[in-house]
């Protein structure tokens, strides 16, 4: 038995890319288990057994709190922000 990586909850082997579901201190974005979910996603939770995703934000955004264009936290280099959408 191989112990997983600490960013797992349960993995296929040791590799950090290997990861099923992530620890309860980690996100889970686009296939990886990461501390903070990258620009252009927000923290969107998922069940009280599983720890938080990273969803895509709206592509009008860099930083959001939703999926949806007036979610927008901060926009993309070149947009401004009215109120809460590029």
């Amino acid at each position: 038995c191989v112990a997983c990586h600490e960013s797992c909850g349960s993995c296929s082997d040791e590799l950090a890319t290997s990861c099923l579901t992530c620890s309860m201190k980690h996100l889970w974005q686009e296939n990886l288990c990461v501390q903070h979910c990258s620009p252009g996603y927000y923290k969107h939770p998922t069940s009280q057994n599983n720890p938080a995703e990273c969803e895509k934000c709206d592509l009008s955004c860099d930083r959001c709190s939703g999926p949806a264009a007036h979610h927008c936290l901060q926009c993309k280099i070149g947009e401004c922000l009215r109120y809460v959408s590029c």
